[in-house]
């Protein structure tokens, strides 16, 4: 009988992965743009034909992106259960979440999401009894809700902030 599994088991291995290879798209992938860069480094010569990619705003870096995405789509877009799956999770995430309390100067400091929010807003108050005022809400940066808050340096006091945006 052990002979017999033995033989059958790497059959079925190879009858699910013909089955599983049937039922995949073959996805075709597009050339990445590529150059005859080269560079020299203490007498190393050093290939890099793809640094014409490290160029995000070149067109030939554009149209490449946009036909990986094209790519990547077509295949998510068609997965079954997706839509479900995407109602579950949004459902799981849409909650309040209160983020990074803390006390700087004569003011408190706290971050808050209201649920679906891509960015947390920034809020600060005089006291803790005090009404929140928005100090900064990077939701309204940019219309996809990407750019987001990248670093924060108070002054001494609280009353001046420096921050930089992550886009």
């Amino acid at each position: 009988m052990t002979q017999f599994l033995s033989k059958l088991v790497p059959l079925f291995l190879v009858v699910c992965a013909s089955i599983s290879a049937q039922t995949r798209p073959m996805l075709t992938y597009p050339q990445a743009p590529k150059s005859a860069q080269s560079d020299a480094y203490h007498g190393v010569t050093v290939a890099d034909p793809y640094r014409e990619l490290e160029n995000a705003d070149s067109e030939a870096t554009r149209r490449w992106v946009n036909r990986e995405n094209e790519l990547t789509r077509s295949y998510l877009d068609n997965i079954p259960g997706r839509d479900a799956i995407h109602q579950q999770l949004t459902a799981l995430w849409d909650y309040e979440k209160f983020d990074r309390f803390f006390h700087w100067g004569n003011h408190y400091f706290y971050a808050h999401n209201s649920g679906l929010q891509n960015q947390p807003v920034l809020y600060t108050m005089d006291s803790l009894t005090g009404t929140p005022r928005e100090l900064i809400d990077p939701n309204t940066y940019r219309k996809d809700g990407t750019a987001a808050i990248a670093g924060l340096e108070l002054s001494w006091d609280g009353k001046l902030a420096a921050y930089g945006v992550a886009q």
